[in-house]
């Protein structure tokens, strides 16, 4: 759809992440299409709240019409959790909220999947769609 497109999605995907976190979270756009978030100070439970309300919020920002075009955006969205005392660094963080990214958009897109920090052989990836009452959300 050309570059202004691209850059109007980027924008309201932006703005869709900053209306949806606090003002102690911090978001980043890495590259490309993809964007990091870091939640300060949330359970398992929280993050999975909070990843469902920048899903939904992508959903209602990220569309973008013209006279001859229309393009409805979708997230898949891979949550990590960790505390003070883990010995991973910021690049093996980032590395398993990839992966779990990447789980989510093999899972059928548009939806969360989450790593579980605590397995020797690498995380396990737990995907699941949003739920139907909250898809429908997006109309």
């Amino acid at each position: 759809m050309g570059h202004s497109y691209g850059d109007e999605i980027l924008t309201r995907v932006g703005a869709a992440l900053t209306g949806s976190l606090r003002e102690t979270d911090v978001i980043g756009r890495l590259g490309g299409d993809e964007f990091a978030v870091i939640v300060n100070s949330v359970e398992a439970a929280d993050a999975q709240l909070v990843a469902d309300k920048v899903l939904v919020a992508i959903r209602r920002q990220g569309v973008v019409a013209s006279e001859h075009r229309h393009a409805a955006v979708s997230g898949s969205i891979g949550v990590t959790l960790f505390d003070h005392e883990s010995d991973l660094d910021a690049e093996a963080l980032l590395a398993r909220a990839d992966m779990a990214m990447y789980a989510a958009k093999e899972g059928g897109r548009d939806r969360i999947a989450s790593t579980d920090l605590d397995g020797d052989d690498g995380p396990a990836v737990h995907g699941r769609p949003l739920s139907s009452r909250r898809a429908g959300a997006r109309r």
